[in-house]
């Protein structure tokens, strides 16, 4: 699948799926907002088109699906999750359901004496756990922000990380969350590297054990973890910084300028 921008002053792409195997034609999906996501099976792929989610079966055999809500993500057992970005009170859906609501989600800002303003970006793990970063409202203080983790509808932790400004206009507005194959780390980036223009900075890497802050850089790309979670690669303005267990230096530097980034499987 390629995303090409349509215009380089917006966040929407022209996807286009392509098959790695025979030679049939490449399909025109439509236009995107920020990234897309397949299922756990590959059989599915769901992206936010200019007018809300769309989830298809790539061989065409059922009709697509157009769950409530936008930026999806799929769980594990196939479910689109979405955010709900119609609503006042944001909340998260699962096959357009409500799955958490935003009284829920607002419970750990109020102990800070804050409340919800916006369900800034998640993420889900590959055992189900939902890493959610809010964002609160705090009047005359700087807003909270936290990294949620829930699993099976039960708040696990609340993580505090650095505080970020949202950019004014749809689409661009929120974090990019991004969790290990372990579920031990979970990389929050914002902007969305695949929904604006140039690159955004890392606003951390959570050791989601300790709830340390590993690390932060600016003009980031892209990261990704190798299969077994030892090895991170960050996709900066100029080079490719590869990182082992010791998250604090990089092992590696590779002068590649990068907007994305893959580990292949057993490499």
């Amino acid at each position: 699948m390629i995303a090409a921008p349509l215009d380089g002053r917006r966040a929407e792409r022209e996807l286009t799926l392509v098959s790695l195997r025979g030679r049939s034609e490449a399909v025109v999906l439509g236009a995107a907002l920020g990234e897309v996501a397949w299922s756990p099976d590959g059989e599915w792929l769901a992206w936010c088109g200019p007018d809300g989610s769309v989830s298809m079966r790539i061989d065409g055999s059922a009709e697509p699906v157009r769950p409530a809500g936008c930026r999806p993500r799929f769980a594990p057992d196939g479910t689109v999750i979405t955010r709900a970005d119609d609503s006042p009170a944001p909340s998260l859906l699962g096959d357009g359901r409500v799955l958490l609501a935003a009284a829920r989600l607002e419970q750990p800002l109020v102990a800070l004496g804050s409340e919800l303003a916006e369900v800034a970006g998640f993420a889900v793990g590959l055992d189900g756990t939902l890493a959610v970063a809010v964002l609160g409202r705090t009047a005359g203080a700087p807003p909270p922000t936290l990294l949620e983790l829930w699993r099976d509808g039960v708040l696990r932790d609340a993580i505090r990380i650095p505080a970020f400004s949202p950019p004014a206009g749809p689409g661009l507005s929120g974090l990019r969350v991004e969790l290990s194959p372990d579920g031990n780390e979970a990389a929050i980036l914002f902007p969305d590297a695949l929904a604006s223009p140039g690159p955004g900075t890392l606003v951390a890497l959570v050791d989601l054990r300790t709830r340390a802050v590993l690390l932060s850089e600016e003009a980031v790309g892209d990261v990704a973890w190798s299969p077994d979670s030892a090895w991170l690669a960050v996709a900066g303005g100029r080079e490719v910084a590869v990182y082992g267990t010791d998250r604090s230096h990089p092992v590696y530097r590779l002068p590649v300028v990068a907007r994305s980034l893959a580990w292949r499987a057993g490499g």
